[in-house]
């Protein structure tokens, strides 16, 4: 499992839905429209071209 934090680009609750759906991302989101997860390794590239696609960021965050 891959941890990191996922930024919601798009605005739209439908593709937001089946981001998360499709990952196992938690709903919920920070003020800063952040969601901390724990992404499978096999689904990384999948995720990828997602924000490739311009839906979310990829963010690594150290641990403090």
């Amino acid at each position: 499992m891959v941890k990191l934090t996922v930024y919601w680009v798009t605005k739209d609750p439908e593709i937001k839905k089946r981001i998360r759906d499709r990952f196992g991302i938690p709903f919920g989101m920070t003020v800063n429209g952040e969601t901390n997860a724990s992404i499978k390794e096999e689904d990384m590239p999948l995720l990828e071209e997602t924000a490739r696609r311009n839906f979310i960021q990829i963010r690594f965050k150290p641990k403090k």
